[in-house]
């Protein structure tokens, strides 16, 4: 009994001490991944990406992972990951799943407050794959 009450907090406090250093570091990664001055390597539509990672994500990764890639789609959310970094989702379909989700730097907060759900964009950013559940875009800038 005394082993699990004393892992249980230094548990809480290591999971706390990696949410700070990551919250530190992201808004900083994606200002590093910045596209600004990059070339677009791929066009594609959020269809086109989404259906890459689902059909082979070891290929997708090869083709899109890395790039500077420029993707249109539809907005279908606006929030702000755990970190407080704004991002947009462009999803395939209205229920939210299958969706690329494009991480912006706080310089982009004043242009992604004009744009309104279901609004037709083009995206700029470096692909990072599908980590989770969503293709993720890093450092974008709308176009």
């Amino acid at each position: 009994m005394k082993v699990v009450r004393k892992v249980v907090p230094l548990s809480a406090v290591l999971c706390a001490v990696l949410v700070l250093l990551t919250a530190c570091e992201s808004q900083e990664a994606i200002q590093k991944t910045s596209v600004t001055g990059k070339s677009v390597q791929y066009h594609v539509t959020v269809e086109e990406l989404v259906s890459a990672y689902e059909e082979n994500a070891i290929a997708a990764d090869q083709k899109y992972k890395g790039k500077v890639i420029q993707v249109t789609g539809y907005i279908n959310d606006f929030d702000e990951d755990i970190m407080g970094d704004p991002y947009i989702t462009l999803c395939v379909d209205e229920y939210g799943w299958n969706c690329v989700q494009c991480s912006f730097p706080d310089s982009e907060r004043t242009a992604l407050a004009r744009l309104t759900k279901g609004q037709r964009v083009r995206v700029k950013g470096v692909c990072k794959g599908k980590p989770v559940i969503n293709v993720s875009l890093e450092g974008c800038a709308l176009q």
